[in-house]
């Protein structure tokens, strides 16, 4: 009886070890609903400036960011009409300059390159490390 228990034990490896190739093979080669690019290594430049966005990160300071947020909320609201024309105006484009879009596309590029910084001081802030940064393509959708 010993050996059919050992038996077993081995099988359950080895179709453990088969599923954790296959896996690694289709995370190697990817999918086509899926592509990591990797990019950058950050490492450096999160180290050096976490520690000085870490006072970020105290009690007082999540405190006046809270604040601030309620505050913003609150100019939203009493300022919705303007804040409706604004949107409208964004949304009609369409007569902008080519340059306009360039200098739209950009600024939004900046804006979420500065929010996934934002993602790694915080991981390295807390202990972690950020190794890589790059592009997600999500089902054909670039995911920055």
């Amino acid at each position: 009886m010993p050996f059919d228990e050992a038996d077993r034990v081995i099988a359950v490896l080895l179709e453990k070890r088969r599923n954790e190739r296959k896996n690694a093979i289709f995370q190697q080669k990817g999918s086509l609903l899926f592509k990591r690019v990797p990019l950058v290594n950050p490492q450096r430049f999160i180290t050096w400036i976490a520690p000085k966005l870490a006072i970020l990160f105290e009690p007082w300071a999540l405190r006046l960011m809270l604040v601030l947020i309620a505050l913003t909320g609150l100019l939203l609201v009493t300022q919705w009409l303007a804040v409706v024309d604004t949107v409208r105006a964004i949304a009609e484009l369409q007569a902008a300059t080519p340059l306009a879009w360039v200098f739209l596309w950009l600024t939004v590029l900046g804006m979420i390159v500065l929010h996934e910084l934002g993602h790694a001081v915080t991981c390295a802030v807390h202990g972690g490390a950020v190794r890589e940064m790059g592009v997600l393509f999500l089902f054909f959708q670039p995911c920055l």
